[in-house]
């Protein structure tokens, strides 16, 4: 990926998209679903995609809904500096450490959730 990315000059951060892929019926599926990962093991997937992707120069970050951002890996053990992209599909926050990217959160609770988080 790195190689591609140098190739092409891309000067904007590096994220990874952590969630369940879906089927047909709109039920979790897909690989990362079968393999029933641990926390510990999820946290360490993505901390070392994030210290590979910073040691290369670029700022790295994590894309997950917050049901992931609670309960399937330990955001605080991220390496500083990585930037957390949350979707919260919620009719109130439910993830507010260290957010600096939302998705479909209106702006009203958006402006609430950044005020009480500090980012990392």
């Amino acid at each position: 990926m790195l190689e591609a990315v140098r190739f092409a000059k891309v000067e904007l951060p590096l994220i990874i998209d952590y969630e369940y892929g879906y089927n047909a019926a709109g039920e979790h599926a897909g690989r990362l679903y079968d393999a029933n990962v641990s926390k510990k093991d999820t946290t360490r997937l993505l901390t070392a995609f994030c210290d590979t992707v910073t040691a290369d120069g670029y700022t790295a970050g994590v894309y997950a809904n917050s049901h992931f951002y609670i309960s399937k890996f330990d955001a605080t053990s991220l390496p500083k500096g990585t930037l957390r992209w949350v979707a919260d599909y919620n009719s109130a926050v439910t993830y507010t450490r260290g957010i600096l990217i939302f998705g479909n959160i209106p702006k009203s609770v958006r402006s609430k959730a950044t005020a009480a988080s500090t980012l990392t």
